[in-house]
């Protein structure tokens, strides 16, 4: 089988959806609670410490307001009723974005990728493949990639592209960034994918072989990540550190100021390989921290904000409502992630309690107000995925019975279940915090609730310092992606402590073979342990993305949750 990507610039446009279903008692209850917990903002800083927390008692004070969420409505509105004409992409001006993240770092093997930078990485980089709108894998930075088993991949780049230092953009240039990812004392977020790269082939400028250790079909979606983000290796070579803050990139735009924990100011690239087609259209883009999901509503109705990132489906679903425009993305979501090496959950009656206590219809009815879909996607895939096995394997339903029963069981050999739940500042997760917290006490466990940023969460998680947390989840279009980092337990990004001869197998299996009948049998295993050891499981299905202005055109939002800088513009 020959697989060929070749580049293609894509068409812009965007994607509603509306759902209202009807609330539920308890978890209107649970909502109402101290309005101090919900506003709970601390600025990101480049390294947030670890004792910036707020631990929230585990009683529930309903006898205040409620909690604001993520689509409390402000009263003074300068949105207009009428559109906004649109005559095309023109040049110029100052696009004003509100960002939930900081940067993590410029270093390409800081980047995180997806909803957290991967648009800013984008800005400054591109990445070596991209999503289409229809979530097809094509090349970006690369001009083609190209294999005939899977094994052997062949990059085609793009004549004349240079870093904005001026070094070539050339084969060279990325076998260097790859080798670099590569480096274990680097610790590079696409770390697990380049340790796949046997042997790395400069053909001739524009040409770069790839050898893997095994034939891998998802290879090109890890040049979506962090893997295939490459910079200038002058620049990299002569001062890492420095990079780290003022990185030279080949991307659409530079840095030209960054104020942690405020804002980034990225100032149109005039070198970018794009220019002759008149890309990027934007002068300046302002991406400014706004962590408060008041305060960026009130700033896009008001103009101060062109456009705004969100993790909540309904901030994003129901824009329209609000005189703005949503640009969702669909299949991710919130998980809840246990680490299984630590107790109560290394005992799977714990996990599986947690689990089965949650009436997650309730939660995605009323925290997330029925923005997304219902049941969630409970594999990590998305259920129309060729590899999903939902209608086959029994998930565990709600049952808070049987969650008391396991619960009841566990004590008497162990005593009492408690711990600590920790999730970030965003209000509706907050909600939901407190609405978990209460349908776990029902089932007799002792919850203590941790609201941390969102930086300091996702470190924790990945360190394992935690018991249970809330996640995001973004869908990945190939199995691989989505359950080897996670499950297998030679993993370095296996936040869960997950452990299963017999799951590590099937991964192996799912990750070498081309054969999709093969593969469908492998992720069928991993399936179902999912359902049967519940190492992790999905809170609800509800989409990500951005909302903003209509004055903004060529603005569409790609599978992991960003977009395309090159192509944003602002009407008139």
């Amino acid at each position: 089988m020959r697989r060929v990507l070749r580049s293609d610039r894509r068409t812009s446009g965007g994607t509603r959806a509306a759902a209202v279903l009807a609330a539920a008692a308890l978890v209107v209850a649970a909502c109402g609670g101290d309005d101090d917990t919900a506003d709970v903002t601390p600025a990101v800083t480049e390294a947030p410490a670890t004792d910036d927390t707020d631990t929230v008692d585990d009683t529930i004070d309903d006898t205040d307001t409620d909690t604001p969420t993520d689509t409390d409505t402000p009263t003074d509105t300068d949105v207009s009723d009428e559109p906004v004409a649109d005559e095309g992409p023109q040049q110029g001006g100052e696009l004003v974005v509100g960002t939930l993240f900081d940067s993590f770092g410029f270093d390409p093997v800081k980047i995180v990728g997806g909803i957290a930078d991967g648009t800013l990485s984008g800005a400054v980089f591109e990445s070596l493949m991209t999503y289409d709108e229809d979530a097809n894998i094509v090349p970006w930075l690369a001009a083609s990639l190209d294999t005939d088993d899977f094994q052997t991949w062949t990059f085609g780049l793009r004549p004349g592209v240079v870093f904005s230092d001026g070094t070539p953009l050339d084969a060279e240039a990325v076998k260097y960034n790859l080798e670099r990812h590569q480096d274990i004392s680097l610790l590079s977020r696409g770390i697990l994918n380049a340790l796949n790269m046997e042997e790395i082939t400069v053909v001739d400028e524009t040409t770069l072989e790839v050898r893997l250790r095994f034939p891998w079909p998802a290879f090109p979606e890890t040049l979506v990540g962090p893997l295939g983000v490459v910079g200038s290796p002058t620049a990299l070579e002569a001062d890492p550190e420095a990079f780290n803050r003022n990185p030279v990139g080949a991307g659409p735009y530079l840095v030209t100021e960054w104020i942690p924990g405020d804002h980034i100011t990225l100032d149109r690239n005039p070198d970018y390989y794009g220019a002759d087609e008149g890309r990027p259209y934007l002068d300046r883009i302002n991406l400014r921290l706004v962590l408060d999901t008041q305060t960026r509503q009130a700033s896009v109705q008001s103009g101060e904000l062109h456009l705004a990132q969100s993790t909540n489906g309904a901030e994003v679903v129901f824009a329209d409502e609000r005189g703005m425009v949503g640009f969702p993305v669909d299949g991710p979501g919130i998980t809840i992630e246990m680490n299984t090496e630590v107790p109560p959950f290394d005992d799977v009656r714990i996990r599986r309690a947690a689990l089965q206590a949650l009436d997650r219809e309730a939660i995605f009815t009323v925290v997330f107000e029925g923005a997304g879909q219902y049941p969630p996607n409970n594999f990590l895939l998305d259920n129309d995925s060729e590899f999903s096995a939902h209608e086959e394997i029994d998930y565990p339903a709600h049952d808070p019975d049987t969650a008391a029963a396991l619960v009841a069981e566990y004590e008497a050999e162990n005593g009492p279940v408690s711990f600590t739940w920790q999730c970030h500042t965003q209000p509706d997760l907050v909600n939901m915090s407190q609405v978990v917290q209460q349908m776990w006490s029902q089932a007799g466990m002792d919850v203590t609730i941790e609201i941390v940023d969102q930086q300091t969460l996702v470190g924790n998680i990945f360190q394992r310092n935690y018991q249970i947390a809330c996640f995001g989840a973004v869908g990945q279009e190939d199995p691989d992606l989505a359950f080897y980092g996670t499950l297998h337990s030679a993993s370095p990004t296996n936040t869960v402590g997950y452990s299963n001869p017999a799951v590590d197998e099937a991964l192996d299996i799912g990750r070498q073979s081309a054969d999709a009948d093969e593969r469908y049998d492998a992720y069928l295993v991993v399936q179902q342990a999912l359902a049967d050891d519940v190492p992790l499981f999905k809170a609800a299905t509800s989409p990500w993305g951005w909302f903003g202005r209509d004055e903004v055109g060529g603005m569409f939002t790609l599978r992991n949750g960003i977009f395309d800088t090159s192509e944003v513009y602002l009407r008139n």
